[in-house]
């Protein structure tokens, strides 16, 4: 049978891997709690994991390439070649790269809510409980995106530059959808390959991040809690510490790579990894006491969350659920978070919260 896309945009899932190629799942069944063997099936966890069934399988799964998925989501109905200006305009871009798709009204961000979680994490730092934590804002309005709105925020997406990774799940009325620049692991079953995020200016900021005192440390612990757990698994390959832009946002980037000396299963990469410092925090328990506890917290479902598959050889490839949307029941919620040390300045953290939520915006046509 051939690919139905109104039965992809009614109940569906979808991530483009790191060699390009995208991967959709279409019908989807019920959750279980652990991966079937010898079939791809999609992570979509909330945050707070807790054994929760969060794997999902597919009545259909395909992989296409960027120009065949453009075809089938009928992105150009009448191909032909266009020029680079053409195809942002049919993806809705204008020349800034930003054309809002929907005319949605968004409820801001609580402000006092922030600074009065700043105080409290400063606090605890003061004590000692803390190191870093990343609480959270969120705007959210009373719209949710139709079929064919999804549909427009993918055809933007097909133009995502390599490096980012554009995924989302959607069924029985909730979703989420999104481009994450992080990833959480690629795993082969030999070798392990991450990298550290962590750190964030304005790419028109004129200043480096490599020289923000504030921003290395930041960087600094992700990567070292990164080593830590990756260590006990296999030789640990850590590369130089670089800025990497991605249109409006520059951020601090490591590459990791791990060779593995014993057995291991998703469950346990997954279970050691999330969340990295890069979401949670150090220590990481002390850290998430602070965030179950957090109000800003308290609806994040999936922000934040893994999100990947495994296919039908046990491979997988898994990112940090970030610059996403999610809806549910009668509301779509636009999260952000940032990272708190002791150098932190309460608004230049709220200027980059800010700032992480326009380019959600700015990409996904919002």
């Amino acid at each position: 049978m051939s690919f139905q896309l109104q039965n992809f945009l009614s109940s569906g899932a979808f991530f483009r891997r790191s060699d390009g190629v995208w991967t959709l799942g279409s019908g989807v069944q019920e959750p279980i709690s652990a991966a079937t063997p010898g079939k791809l099936m999609f992570f979509s966890p909330p945050f707070f994991v807790e054994g929760k069934p969060s794997w999902f399988s597919f009545d259909r799964v395909d992989h296409w390439n960027v120009g065949d998925l453009q075809k089938i989501l009928e992105f150009d109905p009448a191909p032909k070649m266009r020029s680079m200006g053409e195809l942002m305009k049919l993806a809705g871009l204008g020349a800034s790269g930003h054309m809002r798709l929907v005319d949605w009204q968004w409820e801001s961000a609580n402000h006092e809510l922030f600074a009065d979680e700043f105080k409290d994490i400063l606090g605890k730092m003061e004590t000692q409980e803390l190191e870093k934590v990343v609480p959270l804002t969120h705007e959210e309005c009373s719209q949710k995106p139709s079929h064919e709105v999804i549909k427009k925020i993918m055809h933007r997406l097909l133009i995502t530059p390599e490096g980012q990774f554009p995924y989302g799940f959607w069924h029985e009325g909730q979703g989420i959808l999104g481009c994450t620049p992080e990833q959480l692991f690629r795993w082969d079953k030999q070798s392990l390959f991450t990298q550290a995020i962590a750190g964030t200016r304005p790419s028109d900021a004129p200043y480096s991040l490599l020289d923000d005192e504030k921003e290395m440390e930041e960087h600094k612990f992700v990567v070292d809690d990164l080593e830590k757990v990756f260590s006990q698994w296999g030789d640990v390959q850590i590369g130089s510490t670089h800025e990497w832009d991605i249109g409006l946002l520059t951020h601090l980037r490591t590459d990791i790579k791990v060779n593995l000396s014993g057995n291991l299963s998703v469950p346990q990469l997954i279970e050691s990894l999330h969340p990295t410092p890069a979401l949670g925090g150090v220590p990481r328990r002390s850290a998430m006491d602070w965030l179950k506890n957090s109000k800003s917290s308290a609806n994040r479902y999936r922000y934040g969350a893994p999100f990947g598959f495994q296919d039908e050889n046990g491979n997988g490839e898994f990112v940090v659920g970030i610059r996403n949307i999610q809806w549910r029941e009668d509301k779509t919620y636009l999260y952000s978070g940032c990272g708190i040390v002791k150098q932190s300045q309460l608004e230049k953290e709220w200027n980059e919260l800010y700032a992480k939520r326009m380019k959600v915006k700015s990409q996904l046509g919002l």
